[in-house]
């Protein structure tokens, strides 16, 4: 369970196949945005030599993103252009914090609060829920469930310029404001939701209610 201010189920939607297979659509190629890492490369070495980033050096640098470009095997990640590089920040941390939370169930704890970048709940904390606060000043009470806050500027590669440690993979705009905070089963759901929904339209983080990541808060993003 997972309660913005107050305790309670989410109330139960129908969900048809088609609009799930969309909203897995939707998150998983934006969540994707894990190629993205040549461009914090870029902003980070410009950053540190003390000069402004070139349009120019953007696109060269786009060129080497796209996940489309990855190739995935049980044995091997390959890269199919030169200079690429991948980043797992946007799902990392939940999965951590997964592991973490379930690593002390196994060893007989049953109240668990686990902090690890993204924040899981196992039990009700002694009856009253865990007590979350996130970005606007809210708070959300966690039984059960995890919470991932993804904020533009919680980590900026390049202070001066204002650029945040997110990019979009696909459309050549640079993010400084916006964070999101999702609830879900999972603490790596709802971490690469968030990462995913920080990117996306209005219409398009519709499409994750299906997966069951419920958006509990946001922050300078559009709605």
């Amino acid at each position: 369970m997972c309660a913005l201010g107050r305790s309670g189920s989410a109330p139960h939607e129908p969900v048809h196949s088609e609009r799930r297979q969309r909203g897995q659509s939707a998150c998983l190629s934006l969540a994707r945005a894990c190629s993205v890492q040549p461009l914090f490369d870029l902003h980070a070495r410009a950053f540190a030599e003390g000069r402004r980033v070139g349009a120019d050096e953007v696109q060269h640098a786009r060129r080497r993103v796209g996940f489309q470009h990855v190739s995935l095997s049980p044995q091997a990640i390959r890269f199919q252009r030169g200079g690429m590089a991948l980043t797992l920040n946007g799902i990392a941390q939940g999965y951590a914090t997964d592991r973490l939370a379930s690593l002390l169930k196994s060893a007989g704890l049953r109240d668990i609060l686990v902090n690890a970048g993204a924040i899981r709940a196992l039990g009700d904390g002694q009856g009253q829920g865990w007590r979350v606060s996130i970005p606007g000043g809210r708070t959300v009470t966690l039984k059960d469930h995890a919470i991932a806050t993804s904020d533009v500027s919680g980590t900026l590669v390049n202070p001066v310029a204002g650029i945040g440690h997110i990019f979009h993979p696909r459309r050549d705009v640079q993010l400084t404001t916006g964070a999101v905070s999702i609830c879900h089963d999972s603490a790596a759901i709802a971490d690469a939701a968030s990462t995913a929904a920080v990117l996306m339209s209005p219409s398009e983080r519709d499409l994750l209610r299906p997966l069951g990541a419920k958006i509990v808060g946001m922050v300078g993003i559009r709605s």
